[in-house]
């Protein structure tokens, strides 16, 4: 009997199917991510910055022969808050890039909060940064912004709700999906030096709530 045997044959289409739904899940779960506190994506990011979005391309490939496509939106800066790449200057008109299937979408003059990973050599964005328009930015965010008060030498530990949070002097505990810590923000103390919440003064009774009832002592 010639050819391939039909079994084979069978076994072949079904890891084929396998490989194309493994590949499919990749590209929509690879994109997803836990949302953290406003300071954790502050601090992850190489840069972050207010800023008009004044044009954007069509979507490109990126590199010849790479299915990956992106699109480049043109910014006027109008602050910036944190810049490790050195390249970043307040009024200046520079290029942020985001890549399929992973992109946000932005829109033509509205004034946004952006920050991502970047270098000397460009500026990126995705769905796991910071993309969020100036106006809905809550009052703390930004109060903690325009006031330098994020502290990255604090790290800010998320705990389950059945988890035990171990205290650190250099850690503010965060119960998982907790609004009021999103109302704080994580620094040393001036004097015994140790990582602490300290909250905005419009939200100071809801997180004076949640330190007493959720992580006492």
């Amino acid at each position: 009997m010639n050819g391939v045997p039909k079994q084979l044959n069978m076994d072949s289409d079904l890891l084929t199917k396998i490989l194309i739904l493994v590949s499919s899940l990749s590209a929509v779960y690879g994109c997803s991510c836990l949302k953290g506190h406003h300071q954790e994506d502050f601090c992850r990011a190489a840069y972050v910055i207010r800023g008009d979005v004044i044009d954007s391309n069509a979507p490109v490939k990126a590199l010849p022969g790479n299915q990956q496509r992106s699109i480049i939106y043109t910014v006027k800066v109008k602050k910036v808050f944190k810049d490790n790449t050195h390249s970043i200057s307040e009024g200046n008109i520079i290029n942020i890039e985001t890549s399929i299937p992973c992109s946000i979408t932005l829109d033509k003059n509205v004034d946004y909060l952006l920050g991502g990973p970047g270098d000397e050599n460009g500026l990126g964005i995705g769905t796991c940064d910071i993309a969020t328009t100036w106006e809905t930015l809550p009052k703390c965010q930004m109060s903690s912004l325009l006031n330098k008060l994020y502290n990255c030498g604090c790290e800010i530990t998320t705990c389950t709700e059945n988890q035990i949070c171990k205290a650190s002097i250099h850690s503010c505990k965060m119960a998982f999906h907790v609004e009021a810590v999103q109302n704080a923000y994580c620094a040393r103390s001036l004097f015994r030096r140790r990582c602490h919440w300290k909250t905005c003064p419009s939200a100071q009774n809801i997180f004076n709530r949640y330190i007493t009832n959720v992580f006492r002592g």
